[in-house]
C-alpha cells in the first residue's frame, strides 16, 4: 500500500461528509467573536450543532438567553453569510453554562472566553417558601440597584441592552412591534 502525500489525505478528509459538521462548528467558533462582538462572546458560546442544522449556544443566564433570542435572526443571517451549509436556527440556553474546559482548549485561547459574572456560592436552603422569596427579592433589589436606568421607562437595564438599543429590551420590542 503506497503512502499518499499529506495534502491529499487532508483534502480527502475535508471532503468526507462525516467531517462537514465538525468543520462547520469549528468555523463558527473561530468567527463567533467577530459576529456577535466581544461583550456578547464573553456571555454566550456555541456548544454544538444539533439536527437539523440548529446551533446550540450556552449563555451566562436567562436574561442573556432572552436578549439573544430577540437578536437570533440577525445573528443567524450573519453566520449563514459565511457558512457553506446554512444553519436553520439558533437556540440559546443557560443549561450548559459554564462552558466546559475542552471548548477553551479547542479554541486555542490563552485566557478563558467566559467571564463568570456571578460566582456560585453554597448557601443554606431557606426554611420556607416565604424565606426563599424574601432572600431572592433582596438579591434582585441589590442587583438592579447597580444597573443604569432605561431613558424611556426608567427601569433598571443591563448595560449591553443600553449599548445596543439605547433603551431596555422591552422598550425596544415595543418600538419594533
Amino acid at each position: 500500500m503506497p503512502l499518499a502525500p499529506i495534502d491529499r489525505v487532508l483534502v480527502r478528509l475535508q471532503e468526507d461528509p462525516a467531517w462537514s459538521e465538525p468543520q462547520r462548528f469549528w468555523f463558527i467558533l473561530q468567527a463567533w467573536n467577530e459576529i456577535v462582538g466581544e461583550v456578547v462572546a464573553r456571555q454566550a458560546q456555541p456548544v454544538t450543532i444539533l439536527p437539523p442544522h440548529r446551533l446550540q449556544v450556552a449563555v451566562a443566564n436567562g436574561v442573556w438567553a432572552q436578549t439573544l433570542s430577540f437578536e437570533r435572526l440577525r445573528i443567524l443571517a450573519k453566520l449563514n453569510q459565511r457558512l457553506p451549509v446554512p444553519l436553520q436556527d439558533i437556540h440559546f440556553s443557560s443549561r450548559d453554562w459554564p462552558i466546559k474546559q475542552p471548548l477553551q482548549k479547542l479554541t486555542n485561547r490563552s485566557e478563558s472566553p467566559i467571564v463568570r459574572s456571578q460566582p456560585r456560592l453554597h448557601k443554606p436552603v431557606p426554611p420556607s417558601a416565604q424565606a426563599a422569596f424574601s432572600q431572592w427579592s433582596t438579591a434582585v433589589q441589590k442587583f438592579t440597584a447597580r444597573l443604569p436606568l432605561c431613558p424611556q421607562c426608567q427601569c433598571p437595564t443591563p448595560r449591553p441592552e443600553l449599548d445596543q438599543w439605547k433603551m431596555c429590551g422591552l422598550c425596544h420590542a415595543r418600538q419594533t412591534a
